[in-house]
């Protein structure tokens, strides 16, 4: 929640390109703890994905906002934002760097737009670059963030000045990044639309988190692709025991069994329940997914079908 919350924050100060949104593996430093990256390209071609964006920007009010910040920002943003990915070093809390990939940010308007939001903003040059630090307020907690165009296609943001030099320093290859074939980046695909991962994560952070689940694990990843026409999604939980691992896996196959249960006369939905498995290797518990689009469509639409009825009778 802590990561969520910092990426949260660096959104706040803004409502090279990569191939599509893809992980970049050059701009990840390379002693990354945690690293959280979305494809927004990617997803945004998944067919459905792609027919209720266009229907929402037919909208008349909503093709005159977009226009208005279109104009405002010096970019579309519902067209020129590609992917973010966001990493940090340590798992202190509001500690990392957020990229931003975009096509040609007008730094000019973005700067513009800046400073009237943190008119009290401070700025320093680093290279040939201006570094911008500014306090963020949000539901009462406040985090210090700096940001800087990294290039005209990358604007990088993070808390604090030191944070984003050296992120800076990854990009330029004056530090040594993580490289593909990194603990923390393996695992991570060209067709990944979500890849988060996370090492060495340290035992008393997992013992402060308030959970009804046991959460006494040392790292972990989530990713979710698409490709002809096949959604997939795979999880890893490295557990610090095997008794651990086998009580997760437990867990995740109670709420599975509750879904076969609740829905047992739904062949489509449970089509879609039954897609997923889990498996335990030592202290490992991994859980796997992987479905067509059609018939996860066709879960969903009985599913809701069933729940029309179910309220008609009630």
């Amino acid at each position: 929640m802590r990561i969520l919350g910092f990426i949260g924050a660096l959104f706040l100060s803004f409502a090279g390109l990569t191939q599509a949104g893809e992980l970049m593996p050059a701009h990840v430093g390379a002693d990354a703890k945690w690293v959280v990256h979305v494809n927004i390209e990617a997803i945004k071609a998944i067919p459905p994905v792609k027919e209720m964006h266009e229907k929402f920007l037919q909208k008349d009010k909503v093709q005159a906002k977009v226009k208005e910040i279109s104009t405002m920002l010096g970019m579309n943003p519902t067209e020129d934002i590609f992917g973010v990915t966001a990493y940090s070093a340590s798992y202190e809390q509001h500690k990392g760097v957020a990229l931003i990939y975009v096509r040609n940010a007008n730094r000019d308007k973005l700067v513009e737009l800046f400073s009237r939001k943190h008119p009290d903003h401070k700025s320093t040059k680093y290279g040939d670059r201006t570094i911008y630090s500014w306090t963020e307020s949000h539901r009462g907690c406040e985090t210090k963030l700096s940001g800087t165009f990294a290039s005209d296609g990358i604007i990088l943001m993070g808390s604090g000045d030191d944070i984003v030099q050296t992120a800076l320093d990854v990009i330029d290859g004056k530090k040594t990044a993580a490289g593909a074939d990194a603990a923390i980046l393996s695992g991570a695909n060209a067709n990944d639309l979500f890849f988060v991962k996370a090492v060495d994560i340290p035992e008393e952070l997992t013992k402060k988190a308030k959970s009804k689940f046991p959460l006494n694990i040392s790292g972990g990843m989530a990713q979710w692709q698409y490709s002809d026409n096949q959604v997939s999604a795979h999880y890893e939980v490295n557990a610090r025991s095997a008794e651990t691992a086998q009580a997760l896996k437990g867990v995740v196959d109670g709420v599975k069994a509750g879904g076969i249960l609740r829905y047992q006369e739904l062949a489509d939905v449970l089509k879609v329940i039954n897609a997923l498995s889990t498996e335990v290797n030592d202290q490992t518990m991994t859980v796997n997914f992987s479905s067509s689009l059609d018939e996860i469509k066709a879960g969903v639409e009985q599913a809701k079908k069933n729940h029309k009825e179910k309220r008609k009778k009630s």
